[in-house]
């Protein structure tokens, strides 16, 4: 007797793509005690000293580490930056209202950024 070969559903297609995507994050989240940055008590120094905190993640690739840092301090506006459109369709997580994404390349000038952001975090950014 032969088992019928069953296909996976969109949803779990959906699943896998979160998951590829997030993966390289979750391990150094798991590498850092479950820590989003390298320096939590600095970054939430800073964060509750300004008056409006502003997150910017250049490079941020997937979006999930600005997702997970908009909904951990609700009280920042948390902008994430990269050279391609951001595909959120799939996103497991909800997207909170203080979280932003633009397009912008890295490579180009940033001066119009130059002292808008409160905590600034860069990881795993290459160039062609």
């Amino acid at each position: 007797m032969s088992k019928a070969k069953t296909h996976p559903s969109s949803e779990d297609e959906a699943a896998k793509r979160i998951q590829h995507t997030a993966a390289p994050g979750n391990f150094l989240k798991e590498t850092m005690n479950g820590e989003l940055t390298v320096a939590p008590d600095l970054v939430d120094l800073v964060i509750c000293e300004s008056e409006k905190p502003t997150i910017l993640d250049a490079g941020c690739g997937s979006g999930h580490w600005v997702i997970e840092m908009a909904h951990k301090y609700p009280q920042a506006v948390v902008t994430g930056l990269d050279v391609k459109p951001i595909d959120l369709k799939d996103s497991a997580d909800s997207i909170p209202s203080n979280c932003f994404f633009k397009n912008l390349d890295l490579e180009s000038d940033l001066s119009e950024l130059y002292d808008s952001f409160d905590v600034i975090h860069v990881r795993a950014v290459a160039s062609q």
